[in-house]
């Protein structure tokens, strides 16, 4: 390829107070990378040059509509994106960089049910004295509850201006959710743990099942803090839970902060959010999504 320069690279070494032959590496280095600035200073030769970060990027990374779609992304996730859309590899760490460089803050998402507030404080005076008292005894107590997982599950922060809020709808297909059963109490070495396909009547049969074999006397009477699921209301249920001397405390509405087993699921969820987001795809498929679980 040829251009017809209006100067000699004599000139232009004078103009750029540089040397002639400095302007015609630079020219070759920019015809052989298709007119990307390519800066192999700070790789000394390595194979795994990255692109410089030039303006047309900068705009792309920088523009509010790009931050609300990538809000569910990681900053791997937002690498591969981009190079994806515009053919430029950075790494997540020169991306990091590049945001606290431009204001671009790391929030959290927060949120909360609008029916909370409303609640009546004196259910959950009585109950929390209730409990309070069974604990005092040292009565055989459970927390029981389920918690859902799906592939479309995300960190409630994400890389935004401080003054812009990020909203990401979730697409119209997200995969088949699995629902997990947990148990916590002092009696147990460990947590117990089913999988199941949903919150029915039969899962939790099955589940309170597993729970009466982890008393070594099954005449024991076991309190169970639970929540107000249709599935734990049932008449099968309910005869169950009688026969293996269980003695069901449903929460009341809206205190999901008096199971302690809800702390538990707090910390697999971030270990499930941190594993979703630091996976090297974009998009997950649900036997991904099973895997990763």
């Amino acid at each position: 390829m040829r251009f017809n320069l209006q100067y000699s690279f004599q000139k232009i070494g004078k103009i750029l107070y540089c040397a002639p032959s400095t302007a015609c590496t630079a020219l070759k280095r920019l015809l052989r990378s298709d007119g990307e600035l390519i800066d192999r200073r700070r790789f000394n030769g390595r194979n795994n040059r990255r692109l410089k970060i030039v303006p047309r990027v900068s705009r792309h990374l920088l523009d509010q509509k790009v931050l609300q779609m990538w809000g569910f992304m990681g900053l791997q996730q937002r690498c591969l994106q981009l190079e994806k859309d515009l053919d430029v590899s950075i790494k997540p760490q020169t991306l990091r960089e590049f945001y606290i460089k431009h204001n671009i803050k790391n929030r959290v998402v927060g949120f909360r049910y609008q029916q909370a507030q409303n609640r009546s404080e004196l259910p959950l005076r009585t109950f929390s004295l209730h409990l309070a008292r069974l604990i005092q005894e040292k009565k055989p107590l459970v927390y029981f509850d389920e918690s859902s997982f799906h592939m479309w599950m995300r960190s409630t922060r994400t890389w935004t201006y401080p003054d812009c809020a990020v909203k990401w709808a979730y697409p119209k297909f997200r995969g088949s959710g699995i629902t997990v059963f947990g148990a916590i109490s002092t009696s147990f070495e460990k947590p117990v743990f089913m999988q199941a396909p949903a919150t029915n009547r039969a899962s939790v049969v099955k589940f309170l099942g597993l729970l009466r074999r982890e008393f070594r006397d099954p005449d024991e009477k076991v309190f169970v803090v639970l929540d107000n699921h249709t599935a734990h209301h049932t008449k099968e249920v309910t005869e169950l839970a009688r026969n293996l001397n269980f003695e069901f405390m449903f929460l009341p509405p809206y205190s999901p902060e008096l199971n302690s087993i809800e702390a538990l699921w707090g910390i697999v969820k971030r270990k499930v959010k941190k594993t979703l987001i630091d996976f090297k795809l974009v998009t997950l498929t649900q036997s991904h999504f099973e895997t990763i679980l």
